[in-house]
Formats: structure tokens, sequence, C-alpha cells
């Protein structure tokens, strides 16, 4: 794992958005190399990784959603750049939150890894959709309600009921299921892939997360543009 120095992009983007880079000792981002890929479920070779954050005034006087997506549009302009997404939580070694949820249906509740995603977020990172959709842009605040759960969570969970078709009830509204992804290995390379539900940031307002940005060639060269 190296740490670089990122500007270009997101200084553009800071520029432009008042986004503000937050990370835990100082200004930094990481490259995830080779190291097992075959392991951990997704492609981490050419992926560049910064904390970042958006401004409390914008974060407060616009929708989430669309900030997050501008932030993505500027980053993607970089010359190299092929994919970009933001995620909550960075796979291997990130510190995932967890919530409770309970499918339509059945009596018992179940614990899972709750993670808050932009479209692309999946094949950015090289994470296989197996069934359904990721998340997109039509997932807004406005919009039905939706999440894309791990295969883990579709086994272990639903069992043999079909996740497409069985919702979440959670407060007063209903969650459907728009996709099943491949597992990730999250917290720990050791550990077998917990449940997983990923919903979509226009849906659940997230100000600070992780950048996600696939290049074509070395992601250091774009951390030091």
């Amino acid at each position: 794992v190296r740490r670089l120095t990122i500007r270009g992009a997101l200084v553009m983007a800071e520029i432009a958005l008042a986004v503000v880079l937050l990370v835990t000792s100082g200004l930094m981002v990481r490259t995830l190399g080779h190291l097992f890929d075959a392991q951990v479920g997704y492609g981490p070779d050419g992926v560049l990784t910064a904390r970042i954050g958006l401004a409390p005034g914008r974060a407060t006087s616009q929708p989430i959603g669309a900030l997050w997506n501008a932030v993505i549009e500027r980053v993607a302009t970089l010359p190299g750049v092929t994919r970009v997404a933001v995620g909550s939580c960075a796979p291997v070694g990130d510190h995932c939150e967890g919530t409770d949820i309970r499918v339509a249906g059945h009596s018992d509740q179940a614990h899972v890894s709750f993670h808050v995603v932009t479209p692309d977020y999946f094949a950015t990172l090289g994470i296989p959709i197996v069934r359904g959709r990721e998340v997109s842009l039509l997932d807004r605040p406005e919009t039905q309600p939706v999440m894309v759960i791990n295969a883990t969570a579709a086994r272990t969970i639903w069992g043999t009921d079909d996740p497409l078709t069985t919702p979440v009830p959670r407060d007063d509204r209903t969650i459907n299921v728009v996709g099943v992804a491949g597992d990730v290995r999250y917290e720990d390379i050791e550990s077998e892939p917990k449940p997983a539900i990923f919903f979509p940031v226009a849906q659940m307002n997230r100000s600070r997360a992780m950048l996600f940005v696939r290049t074509a060639g070395d992601p250091a060269s774009l951390a030091n543009a």
C-alpha cells in the first residue's frame, strides 16, 4: 500500500464544489495493488482511493446525490481515468457500519454490513453483479427506496426467497432489492464475507466517504497530477 499526495482532480473538485479532503493522518491516498484480488472479491489493480468529504455548507444546502455526482464528473475528466465512484467503506481493512434488517415474511432480524454508494460503485471496483442491477442515477430521494445486497446476504438471510421480489420493511417504507453483488471481504481478508447491503447515496445522505478512481495506467501518476 503506497501513500500518495493527490492534487489535480480533488483540487478541481474542491474549488468548484467546496469539497474538503478529510483524511485520518493528513492528505493522502492509497493505491490498491495486485494483492489478493481473487480472495477479496474485487479488482484492486489500477484503483486509487482517497477519503473525502463535502464542505458542510454545501452538504446542507444542496442534494447530496447531486453534489457527489458533480465531484465524480469532475474527476472523470482527468486523463487516464476510466471509472469513478464513491462509497462509505473501502474493501480490506476498513471498518464498515452495521445495521439490523428484517426481510418481509421473516420474523427474525439479521445483522448486516451497511454501505452507501454512488452509481458505478460495483463496476469501478470490479465487483460483479450476479443478478439484477447496480444503483443508478434514477434512484433519487423521491423514487422507490432500493438497495443491492451481496451473495452472502441472499443466501443466509433471504434463503429460498427471491431477493428481487422480497422487500425489506424499514420504518414507514419498504425497500426493494434491485441487485445481488458478488461477495467482498471488507474488514479482514482472513474472515469470510459478511452479509452486506448497499444503498444509493441519493436516498441515504452521506457527506463523507471514500472516492474510488480506476485508471488505465499507474494510479500514482494521477495522484501526483
